[in-house]
C-alpha cells in the first residue's frame, strides 16, 4: 500500500521538482492535485496521476489523500495548511509561513 499525496497549486516548483520527487517513492503516490483553475489541476493529474480538483474542500475530503503538499502562491499558505490540519492531514509546506 502507498501513501496518497494531495498537491494544492500547480506551481513551477511542483512540475519541476516536487511531484518527480513524490513519484520516485516507492511508498508514495499522487491522488490529487488542486488548482483554482480545473483545466490545469487536471492537466497536472492527467500528466503525474490521481484526479484534478478546483474546490480544495473536495481534495481534502478525498479518502486516498493522506498527505497534503502545499505549493501555492505564499498568501495562501496560512488557510490552506490550516484547511489540511483541520480535515485531518498531515501537511508539508513548501515554504515557512
Amino acid at each position: 500500500m502507498t501513501v496518497g499525496w494531495g498537491i494544492v497549486g500547480c506551481s513551477d516548483i511542483v512540475r519541476r521538482r516536487a511531484a518527480d520527487a513524490i513519484l520516485a517513492q516507492p511508498d508514495s503516490h499522487i491522488a490529487a492535485f488542486y488548482s483554482h483553475s480545473a483545466a490545469l489541476a487536471d492537466e497536472h493529474a492527467a500528466r503525474y496521476g490521481g484526479r484534478g480538483y478546483s474546490n480544495l474542500d473536495a481534495l481534502l475530503a478525498d479518502e486516498d489523500v493522506k498527505i497534503v503538499y502545499v505549493a501555492s502562491p505564499v498568501e495562501r499558505h496560512a488557510s490552506e495548511t490550516i484547511a489540511a490540519a483541520n480535515a485531518g492531514k498531515h501537511v508539508l509546506v513548501e515554504k515557512p509561513m
